[in-house]
């Protein structure tokens, strides 16, 4: 149970007054550290042990007093489930983010390498076009159509592996 006095703003001012005379006392009585002497105070006991209807002031008053420790404990359970559960959610962000970083790390190198490389590729087959046209080999068409098959590949694009032809098929 929690200090009474944290129970002062859910209470109204009869019910602020009313566990400022007799709140200690109602408390032991629930918690079992003081024994009942009166039957006013047995019937408070059997209430809360027994599950009975609150009917006198006191009961009534010590019934929303536990009603509101319960909510307040309740949130307070909530409150601790959502801010671990806000912790997991920024740490899997935070994992996520450094798994971009770190691919973006390794691809954009690659990336740019594969780029390089596919312009001096580009570059090295002109220049065996330039040497090809200075020693007078003669290409099969000087002029690719539609539908031609690449020379190099001897293949219509479907398998995309020709460096020449940049996967298409056709010059």
């Amino acid at each position: 149970m929690r200090d009474l006095s944290e129970f002062d703003s859910y209470l109204s001012e009869e019910g602020r007054q009313f566990l400022e005379k007799w709140g200690i006392k109602l408390a032991g009585l629930y918690d079992g550290s003081i024994g009942p002497k009166n039957p006013n105070e047995k019937r408070f006991v059997n209430v809360f042990k027994n599950g009975e209807d609150p009917q006198g002031k006191s009961e009534i008053i010590w019934f929303n007093v536990i009603a509101i420790n319960q909510l307040i404990e309740k949130c307070a359970s909530l409150e601790a489930s959502l801010e671990n559960e806000h912790s997991i959610k920024n740490g899997l962000v935070k994992r996520i983010d450094s798994q971009e970083q770190e691919i973006n790390k390794r691809v954009m190198p690659l990336e740019e390498e594969l780029a390089r490389l596919k312009k001096a590729l580009l570059g090295c087959w002109a220049k065996i076009d330039d040497y090809e046209k200075k020693l007078g080999i003669e290409k099969q068409t000087s002029k690719s159509r539609s539908g031609d098959i690449c020379p190099v590949c001897k293949g219509t694009g479907g398998m995309g592996n020709c460096s020449r032809c940049d996967g298409k098929g056709y010059l």
